[in-house]
């Protein structure tokens, strides 16, 4: 199911119907600000997932390592 032009212009008219022409730009702005901090949640969130990641892969190297020594002796 796609959105026409058609659909979004009911849709903008039917928010401008009930939230008022004089509150739009203030609706734009916190829609923005939403997606804004959406946005930087999404990077911090993705930047501890690759550090917990780089943390296993050392201990998953270290475990390796101790393994492999103890099975040279």
């Amino acid at each position: 199911m796609r959105i026409g032009p058609m659909e979004i212009i009911l849709i903008l008219l039917a928010v401008t119907a009930v939230v008022g022409t004089k509150q739009l730009p203030k609706l734009g702005r916190a829609a923005g600000q939403a997606a804004n901090t959406m946005k930087e949640n999404t990077k911090e969130f993705t930047a501890a997932i690759k550090a917990v990641e780089d943390e296993m892969k050392d201990i998953k190297e270290m475990v390796t390592v101790d393994i492999t020594s103890e099975e040279k002796e």
